[in-house]
Formats: C-alpha cells, structure tokens, sequence
C-alpha cells in the first residue's frame, strides 16, 4: 500500500492477501492491522486481528486455523492480552467500555467439530456469557440459548425460551418488552407451555391455548395450536381473540413498510408436492385481513425504502415489483427485476429506516437476455433494447448508467437526473465537466489505431480535429491529445476542444494538486496548472 505524499504504508510483497483500506485510511490484510501512518500491530502467533476498537485502543483477535475450536480474546496495543483468548464469540460495547464473551458448552462444540448438528433440546441453554470491564474483570455470568446480540449500550439474549434485554451499565437484566407496538395495549403472554395475551394493565384477554404465537404489532398476533413446520395452521387474532385472518397459513409475518406495527402481513401458504417436497405461494393481506395482492408469489416479500417489493409469480416464474399496498408498479412479465437503488444503499452502508421517494427507485429490467430500466412510479425509462445496463457500479460514472449494446462490445451512457442518452456506439466512454468523449471501435488497417469523438453536455458531436489517443487527467482537470503515433500531445480546451498548445509534450503525468510532469524534448520538467515551470525544489 503506498501513499503519495507518505510512501509506503505497507512495504511491497508484504500481503498475500487482499488489503482492506478504511475511511480513515487505516489498512487491514493478513490478519495485520496498519494505522494511518504505517505503524502494524500484529496478533499473537497463530491468531489474527479481526476487529479493532478505537475508543478503547485494543483489538479483538481469533484463531486463524479453521479446523480447531474458535477462540477469541482482546489485545492491548502493546501485543499484550486484555481478555484471554478462550472465547467462541466476543462483542464490545467501547462507549462503557465492556465485553460480552460467549463459549459454548463441551459436547456442543465437540458434535460440530466432527462436522455433525448437534441435537439441542428446545429452550436449553448452552452457552455460557461473561461480562467484562476495561480491566478484563469477569463481572457477571449468566447461561444462554444464543449468542447475545448488542444493541448500543443494550445486550440482548434468550434464556428458557424467553428473550432478555440487560442494560450494560447498570447490568439491570430484565425481561424483553414484547415485540410490537405496546401502544396497542397488548402484548403476549406464556403459561406452562401456552401462549394468550394480556392488555396494558396486564389483564388476560385471551387465555393461554396457543402452542404458538408471535407479535405482529398493531394489537394482532399469529398463532397456531402448535408450532408445526410447513403445517398450514396459523392466522392471525386480535388483542380480544378476535381472527382476523384464518388458521390456513404456514407463516405470517410483519412487513416493514411503512413499519413493522402498521404495515401489511405477508402470508406463506405450503404446498407439498411429494412425500419430501414443497413450494410457499405468499399473499400481502392487510391489517383488516383482506388479501391486496393480485397474485401469489414464490418468494417471501421485502420491502425496500421506497416501499416497494421485488416479486416472482408462484408456479409461473414471471418477475416484476408492487409496493405496500398490493399495486403492481411493474407487471410481473419480466425473466428478471433488480432493484437497484437499495443495491447502491446497501454497497453505502445506508440505515434501511431512512426512506426514498417511489420516482427515485431504479429498477432494471430483463427480457429475453435484454435490458431495459424503470423508476419506481412504473415510468418506462430506457427500452428493453440494451445487451446490459450498469447502474451504481464503479463501471459507470457518478450519475450515469453505463449501457451496452446487444453484442455487449459497445458502450453508452444514460444520465439519471436529465434522461440523456449517448447510444452504445463506443468501446470506451468518459464524462468530462463539460461533456463526454466516446472512443470509436478500432479500425482495421496498416496501423490499427483508435478515433476520438468529441461530445457537448447534450451529447451532440463537437467537431474539433482526429485524435488517436486523448487522456482525461480528472485529478488535476487536465485534457490532452495527440494526433497520431507519431507526434507529441498537446493540451485542449474542455469545451471546445481545440488546442491551446502546440504538441510538444511527450508526456503527461499529474501531479496533483500542483501541476504535471512532462518532458519537451529539454530534459523532465514540473509544470503547475498555468503551464508555467516549478523548480523542483518547490
């Protein structure tokens, strides 16, 4: 890893594995954390950094062999060991700081070491969990049915079969509010090995005769007689016992759009087909019970930040999108749909609760090996006519889907704010401040060379002379050309461009933020922006 203005973060031939570069320009690879100034802190001898904590200056480090027992322990930055290394799952809370360590009992371990799943009773506990502070001090104990899972400066984990939230700073454990929105006045309950519900004031509303129930917010709950897989016996009641939707489901869960307490209920129903097999057609039903979707479709329904799902026909296969109310946005016809806006929000690492308008969703669209794309309002924007279309990837510029022709060998661009289109008639494509530059496929000839076109900002072509290489140096803002093989380049203006020199570089390499190196035919010298000489000194 070698920094410009630093040298060499990480020395040549250091890594055989890939180098993970963070924001901070903190570098990770071999197990090897490297700050932002090159500095290594290495694991222990047969361990390897897998996470590092800046507020508390450690890093949490595990077992680099795969085919023994995981451990994981924290390391001070001086190399020495804040927490031993004796843990299968280790999570911090650095704004206390804490650690929650977990390891799993013997005989579990054991059964999936030999490559086997283990036969756990339901609600046993069999991980043992141990809170530690900053010194490494065990401060409490406690037995689990799972990993806990850390929330801010809140823990949560099952115990018997029943969820648990403990507040890391006062270590008060007590038992999870009950899914849903407590608003509603009810909440589940469980006798023995019943499920009921009970209102606000903890009064029993419906009594405890369900073998299963899950909280779907909004005062409604899915219940079954018992927990059975791929029985078709669950539906939903009210915080009274009412059933608002019949005991004919596999599944019922809560959709998250517009929340998870007021948005409608995807149902699964089984079918089996043999003795072993089966499919689930899913349905969207409102909170009412009533079924707003016009088809059934094969997989489960998700719902993006638009309020809008990707869905597959049931026994069918065609693909296209409806939104939380059941609307089809784009008819499932298509072999096909990606949606590519949540994509690009998930390459981000953008919160799936900060919500986008339906016109700003991107959806492309696949037919017969053919691309086409549309917005989340159903808007048809590009034709179904393309050999590939490239949105929000690195391919294509900020702001633009790169386009491909049928045969996939030519490239054009499409501009998402203005509709722009620049057909695929291009091998390669590049967007200028003020326009764009296509280069034409290669000519066979004497001497195989390349054309340049020049482009406006509405795509229109600028006639301004033959090149046979131009080079776009986006760092220092800089466009340069030559004519032939034979001659030197010269720099061009970027909205006419035309030269405003003479040909006599015989090269151009940035320098950025000061200028370029180059050579006319004097010996190298630095040029800043204005084309005037800098010592090198300087």
């Amino acid at each position: 890893l070698f920094d410009a203005y630093k040298g060499w973060i990480i020395p040549e031939g250091t890594c055989e594995e890939e180098i993970w570069v963070k924001e901070d320009k903190s570098a990770h690879c071999d197990g090897v954390y490297y700050d932002p100034g090159g500095r290594s802190y290495e694991a222990p001898r047969g361990f390897r950094i897998a996470q590092r904590d800046k507020l508390t200056k450690t890093f949490i480090i595990e077992r680099k062999a795969q085919n023994r027992e995981p451990a994981q322990g924290v390391m001070r930055e001086d190399g020495s060991l804040l927490i031993p290394t004796k843990y299968h799952d280790l999570q911090s809370i650095p704004t206390i700081p804490l650690w929650i360590g977990s390891k799993a009992d013997a005989k579990i371990v054991s059964t999936l070491m030999k490559g086997k799943i283990p036969d756990i009773p339901k609600d046993e506990d069999y991980i043992t969990v141990e809170v530690l502070d900053a010194s490494g001090k065990v401060l409490r104990t406690f037995r689990a049915g799972k990993y806990p899972y850390v929330s801010g400066e809140t823990y949560e984990y099952i115990s018997g079969g029943e969820r648990r939230a403990v507040n890391a700073r006062t270590g008060t454990a007590t038992e999870a509010p009950p899914q849903g929105d407590q608003d509603a006045g009810f909440h589940a309950y469980k006798d023995g090995s019943k499920y009921g519900v009970k209102d606000k004031n903890n009064n029993i509303t419906v009594k405890a005769v369900y073998g299963y129930i899950f909280d779907l917010g909004g005062g409604l709950f899915a219940v079954a007689d018992k927990p059975e897989y791929e029985a078709n016996n669950q539906g939903v009641i009210d915080g009274t016992g009412k059933v608002i939707i019949p005991f004919k489901y596999c599944s019922i869960e809560p959709s998250s759009y517009p929340s998870p307490v007021s948005g409608p209920l995807v149902a699964g129903e089984y079918h089996r087909i043999d003795g072993m097999f089966g499919t689930r057609d899913y349905r969207l039903i409102d909170r009412a019970g009533r079924v707003i979707s016009r088809h059934a479709y094969s997989q489960n329904i998700y719902f993006n930040s638009s309020g809008q799902a990707e869905v597959s026909l049931a026994g069918q296969g065609g693909n296209g999108v409806i939104d939380y109310t059941g609307k089809e946005i784009i008819p499932p016809i298509y072999d096909s749909v990606t949606d590519e806006l949540d994509l690009e929000r998930a390459r981000r690492g953008v919160k799936s609760e900060v919500k986008t308008k339906p016109e700003e969703a991107l959806y492309t669209v696949e037919q017969n090996n053919l691309y086409g794309l549309y917005d989340g309002t159903g808007k048809e924007l590009l034709p179904i006519k393309y050999g590939w279309i490239d949105v929000y990837n690195s391919y294509a510029p900020k702001g633009y889907a790169l386009l491909e022709n049928e045969a996939r060998k030519l490239r054009g661009l499409f501009e998402l704010s203005s509709g722009l289109v620049i057909p695929p008639l291009y091998d390669r494509i590049e967007v200028l401040p003020e326009g764009f530059i296509g280069r034409l496929p290669e000519e066979t000839g004497p001497y195989d060379q390349h054309k340049f076109v020049f482009l406006n900002r509405k795509g229109k072509e600028v006639h301004a002379g033959e090149y046979v290489a131009v080079d776009w140096d986006p760092e220092i803002n800089m466009l340069s050309a030559r004519a032939d093989d034979g001659h030197k380049y010269a720099i061009l203006d970027q909205r006419t461009y035309k030269p405003i020199t003479a040909a006599i570089y015989k090269y151009i390499e940035p320098v950025p933020p000061v200028g370029f190196r180059t050579d006319t035919g004097n010996g190298e010298e630095l040029l800043d922006l204005n084309l005037k000489p800098l010592r090198m000194g300087n």
